[in-house]
């Protein structure tokens, strides 16, 4: 079974995609059933409910694995600037597809970031396309610090057959700084105090631009050099484009959280 196990999971590893085993209780040390995701170089294992089991058709000496189709990067990465504490889903045993995807973040960072981020969130059931739901908000605090967040539904989710989604899948958190550059010039204009002989930027008002309940009032005043150095901080955690110029784009900046939640 290991070597079965360590196959699939290596040609994975090589095309650059996630992958999911299912795996029988007669297979585990536990003597549970489990769930094993490989998403972005990371494993993470679920040990499955006797509902969940029989959801997803578990028996007791099953070895199932089953390819992605997103493209992944699985290289090594440094330890992340912003760390996710803990993530929880509402009604993450019995959500409804049609609904907003609602929870609670808990996070700790070292140092304020204020900038337009983004919690982001990846569905991807085995075989299938993934889908990448977002949560916008403009900053965090430094130490530790609590999100309310609300995504999307996931009604557009499809199955390997096309059909709308319903089963058992985890979800994949993590925090993005994100660049749309429109709104990023308009919020550090309110953030950024002038060097010596720069005139003075008007300042940004923080209530339209939707600041979180978790970052408080006043917001600290940076300098353009603190500015770009956040931004070198998280380009150098995470290698990788952030898009155009006149495009959107997502950096990552934290680790990666996985929620398992059953869909109806």
């Amino acid at each position: 079974m290991q070597e079965g196990f360590l196959q699939k999971l290596d040609e994975a590893l090589q095309r650059n995609v996630g992958c999911e085993f299912i795996i029988g209780r007669l297979l585990t040390k536990s003597g549970k059933p489990c769930l094993v995701h490989c998403y972005c170089g990371e494993i993470f294992s679920f040990q499955l409910t006797s509902q969940q089991a029989a959801r997803l058709k578990v028996e007791d000496a099953m070895l199932v694995a089953a390819r992605g189709r997103t493209q992944h990067y699985h290289e090594p990465r440094p330890e992340p600037p912003v760390r996710l504490e803990a993530i929880e889903v509402d009604n993450a045993n019995a959500l409804d597809s049609s609904s907003l995807i609602v929870g609670t973040l808990k996070f700790n960072c070292d140092q304020w970031w204020v900038m337009p981020l983004a919690l982001q969130a990846t569905c991807e059931p085995a075989g299938c396309t993934s889908m990448v739901l977002h949560y916008h908000f403009d900053g965090l605090t430094r130490g530790e610090g609590t999100i309310r967040f609300w995504m999307p539904a996931i009604s557009e989710l499809r199955d390997s057959e096309g059909q709308r989604f319903r089963g058992v899948l985890p979800l994949f958190f993590q925090l993005c700084i994100y660049r749309e550059p429109a709104k990023t010039s308009r919020f550090l204009s309110g953030l950024v105090q002038p060097m010596a002989g720069q005139q003075s930027p008007q300042p940004a008002n923080a209530r339209t631009l939707g600041v979180p309940l978790s970052l408080p009032s006043p917001m600290p005043t940076l300098v353009m050099p603190e500015v770009m150095a956040l931004q070198h901080q998280a380009e150098a955690w995470r290698p990788g484009s952030m898009g155009s110029d006149d495009e959107p784009a997502f950096r990552a900046i934290s680790d990666i959280r996985a929620v398992l939640v059953e869909v109806n």
